[in-house]
């Protein structure tokens, strides 16, 4: 018997990832971006749904800018928060399982040791906020459900190790904050984390992340390094950065309700950093 699944927010980095990761574990998929399902109108939603006819949703659809969210709380709230209470409530309506992605961003950061999926949240900016609010909803919702906690994602798209080498080809300064730790993730990592996560756990709130930590600096030099570029990394504080984001300085995930089902499977970061350099410079 067929499995159907709907990826929304579909063009985006993560999904892109998703799609072919479901379909290698025996899903039919639909994908569907803003055009086709805007999370933020019920009816266009509830529409995509009576066309897909999922047995499973992931719920890929987020607003991801960070700084910007501090001048415009409500789109943030509109989509990470408000969308995903109408995601989940879809779901629940026509008894679907739904996947929705969170964020690392929830913890302050102030605990300087992985976080567990159990460990209280304490979120500093409009951008951790919503996602929070975005959980609450999916968790009030009723219905089937799964939280993925996750962050720093890297892959085909706009990311961090592109910008850093964009930066170094253009002989351009490298200032990189060296005392925010985090634990750099491919998209791809993610996806096949998340097809087993679908299959084969319960539903309930996980962290999935690749393994290990990293200061921002030391995944810059990382990267540089394995790219074949060579590029001055200045190590400066948050405060000399000057982010106009509250942003954590610590926030590297724990796996523990995935370990305690033998079910982790994430590589470590520098393992999989150098598989998606793969053997040629960016």
């Amino acid at each position: 018997m067929s499995r159907r699944a709907l990826v929304i927010g579909g063009k985006g980095m993560l999904a892109r990832e998703l799609v072919p990761a479901l379909v290698r574990g025996g899903w039919e998929v639909d994908s569907a971006d803003i055009e086709e399902c805007d999370i933020t109108r019920p009816p266009s939603l509830e529409r995509q749904l009576s066309r897909s006819k999922p047995d499973l949703v992931a719920n890929c659809a987020a607003y991801t800018q960070v700084d910007r969210a501090e001048q415009d709380e409500a789109a943030a709230f509109a989509v990470n928060a408000a969308g995903a209470g109408n995601v989940a409530r879809a779901c629940a309506k026509a008894d679907v399982l739904l996947l929705h992605l969170s964020t690392d961003y929830v913890f302050d950061g102030k605990k300087g040791a992985p976080y567990l999926e159990t460990d209280p949240t304490g979120p500093l900016g409009v951008y951790a906020r919503s996602k929070l609010a975005g959980e609450e909803e999916v968790r009030g919702a009723g219905g089937r459900w799964t939280i993925a906690r996750t962050g720093e994602l890297y892959g085909d798209g706009p990311n961090f190790f592109a910008a850093i080498f964009g930066r170094a080809k253009s002989g351009l300064p490298l200032r990189v904050v060296n005392d925010q730790f985090v634990g750099p993730t491919w998209t791809r990592e993610l996806a096949a984390q998340l097809v087993l996560l679908i299959d084969r756990a319960p539903c309930g709130l996980y962290h999935a992340t690749c393994s290990g930590e990293t200061s921002w600096c030391e995944a810059a030099r990382e990267g540089l390094r394995l790219a074949g570029l060579e590029a001055k990394v200045t190590p400066v504080s948050t405060e000399e950065y000057g982010s106009p984001t509250p942003r954590p300085r610590y926030t590297v995930l724990a796996h523990q309700a995935l370990e305690r089902l033998g079910l982790y499977c994430m590589r470590p970061w520098k393992q999989a950093l150098a598989d998606w350099l793969g053997a040629k410079a960016p």
